[in-house]
């Protein structure tokens, strides 16, 4: 029942603001969810798991302020996507916008958190303290993602499953029929919360979701262009690595060897909507043959 009662909440939000976009309900939606979702042990659902929150619909139809990302409006939450860095013991920060819009008629200064839910260690968002919106004005704000790659760890959501049971109906009862350990991406997840400086009602709050995926990588690569053989009847030769592997926190890189049937140009990841995107840009196909799985380290980002 959940896309009928939210349905009805977007048209009592639009009755209230005509002027308001489709993107604009939405926010209005999302912003005044006020409640979270906890498991039997109490943990928190995140937010790339049940969203923002429990809808609050009197508190949409009244909202007047909204919060979203600058890049993405009709996306609302802000996503700064699969952060891939080496382990260069650099602290790497990337910047995106969210837009705060004020649609009242006086002026509101908003007091800015994070309310944090799964957490990686070396990785966090930082949020400037304070906003003032004008009536009427449109403000960006900048939410800045930090990330030290030689703290990362692959952390699990506590409200996952570690175990994963596939079941199936035989014999007119469900059963197990394979099970084993659960696999997934780690991230970090939480919401921006925007308090009126000028109110104590914490129940008032804008909330914004915020997810992202930091990862180290490994920039081990085969030494020079070439593989050489030393005749043609040759069927094994000796290749030389350099770079840096990954071994920390769950994470593990692994080598393969392929034989190379096509290239094509990387796209420059200025050119693309997220730089997560990268992941699904084919560089390189090849294909291997005869005995599987050479043992070592291998860069994973070889392999677009």
């Amino acid at each position: 029942m959940a896309a009928p009662h939210v349905s009805g909440i977007a048209a009592q939000v639009m009755q209230a603001h005509p002027d308001y976009t489709p993107a604009m309900v939405k926010a209005a939606i999302m912003n005044s969810a006020d409640t979270d979702l906890t498991n039997h042990a109490g943990s928190k659902y995140a937010v790339d798991r049940m969203g923002s929150g429990f809808v609050n619909a009197k508190k949409a139809v009244n909202a007047k302020v909204l919060v979203y990302d600058e890049e993405n409006p009709e996306r609302v939450s802000l996503s700064f996507g699969v952060l891939e860095y080496p382990l260069d013991g650099e602290d790497h920060t990337v910047t995106r916008n969210i837009v705060v819009r004020n649609m009242d008629s006086v002026a509101h200064t908003y007091e800015l958190s994070y309310q944090y839910g799964p957490e990686i260690p070396g990785s966090r968002p930082e949020v400037p303290p304070l906003v003032t919106v004008e009536p009427g004005e449109t403000v960006k704000v900048p939410i800045t993602f930090s990330t030290y790659t030689p703290f990362l760890e692959k952390t699990m959501d506590p409200t996952l499953e570690k175990e994963q049971t596939a079941m199936a109906y035989v014999n007119g009862q469900y059963q197990p029929i394979i099970s084993g350990k659960r696999q997934y991406i780690a991230s970090v997840s939480g919401r921006i919360l925007l308090k009126d400086a000028n109110q104590d009602d914490w129940e008032e709050l804008i909330r914004l979701p915020v997810h992202a995926a930091p990862k180290p990588i490994s920039t081990m690569k085969v030494q020079g262009s070439e593989i050489q053989f030393e005749n043609g009847k040759a069927t094994e030769t000796t290749v030389k690595l350099a770079g840096q592997d990954v071994n920390q926190g769950g994470y593990r890189s692994m080598m393969g060897a392929f034989e190379l049937g096509a290239a094509s140009p990387r796209i420059p990841t200025e050119n693309l909507d997220l730089p997560s995107s990268q992941s699904m840009d084919l560089q390189y196909v090849g294909c291997r043959f005869g005995r599987s799985g050479a043992q070592g380290s291998r860069a994973e980002s070889e392999r677009r």
